[in-house]
């Protein structure tokens, strides 16, 4: 999914109004640098993150990654 495909304005970003309800449940997780919009330079930081082996919440902060809920634990 590409949250971008919600930009009803088409100013290149999406704001929290703009999101549909499960996004807004996760919008300032996604909103990584806290603009209060999810824009191309927020998808490519997620990405990053998830490409270096954290999960939304970061390193080992997820669900199920190490010290995360239902994660190992050392």
């Amino acid at each position: 999914m590409n949250p971008l495909q919600f930009d009803k304005d088409g100013d290149g970003k999406v704001s929290k109004e703009e999101a549909p309800p499960q996004m807004q449940e996760r919008f300032d997780m996604m909103d990584t640098n806290g603009d209060g919009f999810i824009d191309r330079a927020d998808m490519d930081a997620l990405r990053q993150r998830f490409q270096q082996g954290g999960g939304p919440g970061g390193p080992g902060g997820g669900p199920g990654g190490p010290g995360g809920p239902g994660g190992a634990r050392p």
